[in-house]
């Protein structure tokens, strides 16, 4: 008989809902979702039950996005600095393996191009922080926006005039 889900543990719970949402995502029928959860999880749960989870579920998401809704704050703490935090873990991670595998060149190049992906994704998520906050931490460079900008319109006044012409009170880094 299947059971009520009782005698699972936290664990085994929490996995049991992971796999409730695979389904949902997958678009299985009720009795793909009860194979596949079968399969999974080496036990059977109830149809009762496996509808209870998936109320709760869309009950706690619900929840959790009105209250990012209400906070930005907590949206910001929630959903941008943790994954920032997840892309630094892989970042040391590929670190790791780049130093433990000096004999392995090609593992090496493989870490160094994952590493690069890494960077570019974390730069790519702080230049969206300021459209996330309403906070600008753009500065004005002699009248343009952004210091690429800035750099572009430089390089057209130095190749016409010889000279570059940084920001008052700032100048090349050495």
């Amino acid at each position: 008989m299947p059971s009520s889900g009782g005698r699972f543990s936290q664990f085994q719970k929490d996995y049991l809902k992971q796999l409730i949402v695979e389904c949902e995502v997958q678009r299985f029928t009720v009795e793909e979702s009860m194979a596949y959860i079968k399969e999974r999880l080496k036990d059977e749960i109830s149809v009762e039950h496996f509808y209870y989870l998936k109320r709760q579920i869309k009950k706690n998401l619900g929840t959790k996005l009105s209250y990012l809704r209400k906070d930005r704050t907590a949206f910001i703490a929630e959903i941008f600095f943790r994954r920032v935090s997840e892309l630094e873990k892989l970042q040391k991670e590929q670190w790791r393996l780049y130093n433990d595998n000096t004999d392995n060149p090609y593992l090496q190049k493989d870490c160094l191009r994952e590493l690069h992906q890494l960077t570019i994704t974390l730069a790519n998520m702080y230049d969206a922080l300021p459209q996330l906050t309403g906070l600008s931490f753009l500065h004005d460079y002699n009248g343009e926006n952004s210091f690429s900008e800035f750099l572009e319109a430089d390089s057209r006044k130095e190749s016409s005039s010889g000279s570059r012409s940084f920001p008052e009170g700032t100048g090349p880094v050495v």
